[in-house]
């Protein structure tokens, strides 16, 4: 897994995919599973509105033990991340990573209509968006964006 796979976590698919969350408030998984005394790395991006953004994105937090309440307001800022991460999208991005983003949005749209139901908004998904859910459920979807996001925004400093 890469360094910003995690941010196929993000709020949008802890609570509409997994409906878990253990996120530690701003840090990745390490980036070795062979060292366990390695220190977790935290990403603090360059600096950029764009970085800022989705590094956001990717600190959002599940929905286990949130109340439908908590979920919209989570769900809300997530949007507001998206907003920021599109409007200050480097133009030497790649197409994949405005698919990702779009992605996103749709998941996160799926959260505002069901009322912050996670469990409603993940069954819509599903039916109406099988393609999405399969997207940001994959390993292998949005490669191009990763790696963009991984070059761009991954400042390792533990």
């Amino acid at each position: 897994m890469s360094v910003l796979r995690w941010g196929a976590v993000l709020l949008v698919l802890a609570a509409a995919v997994s409906c878990s969350g253990d996120d530690d408030g701003g840090t990745a998984p390490p980036t070795s599973t062979t060292a366990s005394t390695a220190p977790t790395p935290t990403l603090t991006g360059d600096g950029s509105a764009f970085c800022t953004a989705m590094l956001a994105l990717g600190r959002g937090t599940g929905a286990e033990g949130s109340t439908p309440a908590e979920v919209l307001t989570a769900n809300q800022e997530l949007v507001a991340h998206l907003d920021e991460a599109q409007a200050n999208t480097p133009e030497d991005s790649p197409p994949d990573l405005d698919a990702l983003l779009d992605d996103y949005r749709v998941a996160a749209e799926a959260i505002a209509a069901a009322n912050g139901d996670v469990e409603a908004a993940f069954e819509a998904l599903s039916a109406e968006h099988p393609d999405v859910v399969a997207r940001l459920g994959s390993e292998s979807s949005h490669e191009e964006a990763y790696a963009f996001l991984a070059t761009r925004c991954a400042s390792n400093t533990p």
